[in-house]
Order: structure tokens, then C-alpha cells, then sequence
């Protein structure tokens, strides 16, 4: 494939109507198209004329991107594990004001898809429980991560602690199936989600519903509500007091 690289901005367009900002025409140059060929990709992200073949499931990707507010114009936004940045440029494309993301390996993957799409958002390579922020983001995305962190509980509460007052948290993961109040430790057998990779990733927990909906309201969460299911996963919403 062929491109050509400019230094000028890129052109935009109104785009979506459902989503909150314009939508940037990427250029891209044939060394990109041979770097985003190069890399493994969890998400599926529009780069110019390619879509980067993620692993992930799409469909359960476009799910989990219709449950977050099609119109972020005026909003913070914080994306904990961020991964290859499909949320982040979400937020960003919607008119979200400041986009934070935070992972604790910051992947070529991201870096490529921030550059080529010359993107504000502000990646950051740090783990959750070391970030502070003094007024908290209106737009906590909290997806796919919970079950990889030793100490859940501690976890949301962490989320809560980064969810302004009257904001809102989006928390997605895997289930365990069953109507009880419980939460399953993996054994370690179990924990590797995929080998080979660096750093490991590890899974640690699998709740119920209701175990996962309790932990959500214990830390301070109201209004702690199902917005979808995929499968064995859920996606569940959870506002700031």
C-alpha cells in the first residue's frame, strides 16, 4: 500500500452525528502502513484506510463503546488500562476536553495509534494505585482490568477516589455465573491469560453479579446499575455520591 505523509494538521470532517467532535482524515505513509502490519493489536482502530486487525472481539468492542455517553463535549475522562487506546480516542472523538490514560505498559501499539492520529490524550505509563488526581475526572472507564489486580476491592475503591463528585464509572470484566454473593480466586494454573507475553497478564478474580455489584456499592457508588451483557462479561455503571 501507498501513502504520503504531511506536516500539515489533518483534515476533519463532522463525522458520526452520535459522537461529540470531528472525526480527523489520516494520511498515511508506507513505513505506517508496514508498522501497523508489524504490531499486535488488541483493539480494532480506524487508522486512515486500515483497520488494525485486534484480537479482541469487535462486536463485544462496539458494545462496550455504546455504553459510554455518546456526548463527552465539557468532559474529563480517565481510562485505567487503556491498553491500545481504542477508549481513549473514543472519548476523544465524542469532544471529551481532557482525556487521561493510564497503563502500566505503555504499548508500541498506543504510541502508533497517538501519533499517527495526532491525538491530545495524555497517555501515561503508571499504575493506578500511584496516580492522584485532586478534583477526580467526570468519566472514570475502568474496562477490562479488575480481575487482573491482586486486591479488587482496593481497586475500586481507587476508582472511586478518581471519579469527581457527581461523575460516573464504567466498569467492565468477566462474571462468574450464579446468583450467590461470591467471589472466586483463581488458582494459579488458572492466572495466565495468554502466553507468551510481557509483562505476564495475570487474572486473579472472577465475581458474581452480585458480588461485583456489592463491591461497586461498598466503596460509594450509587445508582450501581447493568448497562449490557456480553457473554460472560458486564458492563455495569456506577455514579459518585
Amino acid at each position: 500500500m501507498t501513502g504520503q505523509q504531511t506536516d500539515t494538521p489533518p483534515e476533519t470532517s463532522p463525522g458520526d452525528p452520535s459522537i461529540g467532535g470531528p472525526v480527523k482524515h489520516i494520511t498515511l505513509a508506507p513505513e505506517d502502513y508496514n508498522e501497523i502490519g508489524r504490531l499486535e493489536w488488541c483493539h480494532h482502530i480506524q487508522l486512515g484506510d486500515v483497520l488494525t486487525q485486534g484480537e479482541w472481539d469487535k462486536p463485544h468492542q462496539n458494545i462496550i463503546a455504546s455504553c459510554i455517553p455518546n456526548d463527552l463535549r465539557g468532559k474529563t475522562v480517565l481510562d485505567i488500562g487503556f491498553n491500545d487506546g481504542y477508549y481513549s480516542f473514543l472519548a476523544e472523538e465524542r469532544g471529551a476536553k481532557k482525556i487521561t490514560g493510564l497503563e502500566i505498559h505503555y504499548r508500541d501499539t498506543a504510541k502508533l495509534a497517538h501519533r499517527l492520529k495526532q491525538s491530545r490524550v495524555e497517555f501515561y505509563e503508571q499504575d493506578m494505585f500511584e496516580f492522584r488526581s485532586d478534583e477526580g475526572y467526570d468519566v472514570v472507564l475502568y474496562l477490562g482490568v479488575y480481575y487482573h489486580v491482586v486486591n479488587i476491592l482496593e481497586s475500586f475503591q481507587q476508582v472511586y477516589a478518581l471519579t469527581a463528585p457527581g461523575g460516573e464509572a464504567y466498569i467492565e470484566g468477566s462474571l462468574l455465573f450464579g446468583r450467590w454473593n461470591r467471589i472466586m480466586k483463581l488458582p494459579p494454573w488458572m492466572r495466565l491469560a495468554k502466553e507468551p507475553k510481557a509483562p505476564p497478564n495475570l487474572n486473579f478474580w472472577i465475581p458474581t453479579l452480585t458480588a461485583l455489584k456489592k463491591m461497586i456499592g461498598f466503596v460509594g457508588f450509587e445508582d450501581v446499575e447493568v448497562l449490557s451483557f456480553i457473554g460472560s462479561r458486564v458492563v455495569v455503571r456506577g455514579r459518585e455520591r
